[in-house]
């Protein structure tokens, strides 16, 4: 059986505005998402902080995956995303798979609608969204 521990992947997603609306740009910001496949499983985690010369964009945020989804079923399987302010104040979330929409990607969803510029908080350098976990993969 493949390792969890071993053999990880690592790259920046794109993260754009899911909506069609102006794109955010990272600036001097971090986004790092680490993968691995094991068997059907694809694992994620992926950070994004926000920096002091990060635009936001006017839309919807979705960052796009590093392989594709088949599996329609299990594309609906949530990951756990997390906003955090300042070490203190955390907004739970969840991301989810944008199954049969393409291009294919995650979005994050919390108490007041999906992850955006204002969503779930005004968000500020230093802020940070956390996404992790597993889902079921059919690569083609």
């Amino acid at each position: 059986m493949p390792s969890i521990i071993e053999g990880w992947s690592s790259r920046r997603p794109a993260w754009t505005a899911g909506d069609g609306s102006n794109n955010p740009s990272l600036g001097n910001g971090t986004l790092l998402q680490r993968w691995k496949r094991v068997d059907d499983q694809l694992f994620i985690i992926q950070k994004l902080v926000i920096g002091s010369t990060t635009t936001l964009g006017t839309g919807t945020w979705q960052f796009d995956l590093p392989e594709r989804v088949n599996n329609k079923e299990m594309a609906y399987f949530p990951l756990s995303a997390v906003a955090v302010r300042s070490s203190t104040i955390v907004y739970p979330g969840t991301a989810l798979v944008t199954y049969p929409f393409e291009p294919l990607a995650m979005v994050v969803y919390f108490a007041g609608g999906i992850a955006n510029p204002t969503t779930p908080l005004a968000w500020a350098a230093g802020d940070v969204l956390y996404i992790g976990n597993a889902i079921e993969s059919f690569a083609t």
